[in-house]
């Protein structure tokens, strides 16, 4: 399981200083200010799970995580990153991750306008979230330009499903 590597992996490097784990959360404490900063504020942990997720699937050809690229040539050119790229039959998979209680629509945009530049028009589109898209209108937004909602409800299999359902029809 995803949650358990990652906190084994945290108890190895000796970040974790008491951990609390049941059936429905874990809690842990991380006495490092800047760790527990990097792992709360940057998402990292949704990230890594999405990027894992990916790479489990047996029709996915390659999967890279915090992917940057340039828009323009030197010396004044643009670096953007993407939290996931992936590939399926020859296409690029995008995939943005955000560990926010509302998503927006230049979040929307972002994603598609990175997809089109990185892998054209028949490029995949995901974002994924920490928490269900309340937003009807995000939702009818997403689906309009393509992009897939993904959200993480604390399960990694139901995740993979998730991942496998749309990335299957496409």
């Amino acid at each position: 399981m995803p949650l358990k590597d990652f906190l084994s992996f945290l108890e190895r490097q000796r970040l974790i200083s008491e951990k609390q784990i049941t059936q429905r959360s874990a809690v842990i404490r991380i006495p490092n200010p800047y760790v527990r900063r990097f792992i709360e504020v940057t998402g990292m942990w949704l990230e890594a799970l999405t990027y894992r997720t990916l790479r489990s699937l047996p029709y996915i050809d390659d999967a890279m995580a915090s992917v940057r690229f340039l828009w323009d040539e030197c010396p004044n050119y643009l670096v953007n990153e993407i939290d996931a790229l992936a590939s399926k039959d020859s296409r690029l998979i995008v995939v943005s991750c955000k560990d926010v209680a509302n998503i927006s629509t230049d979040m929307l945009n972002e994603l598609s306008l990175y997809a089109e530049k990185l892998g054209g028009e028949k490029a995949i589109k995901a974002l994924v979230t920490s928490q269900p898209v309340t937003s009807l209108h995000l939702v009818e937004r997403a689906k309009a330009m393509d992009i897939a909602i993904i959200s993480f409800n604390g399960n990694a299999d139901v995740f993979r499903q998730q991942f496998d359902k749309v990335l299957s029809m496409k």
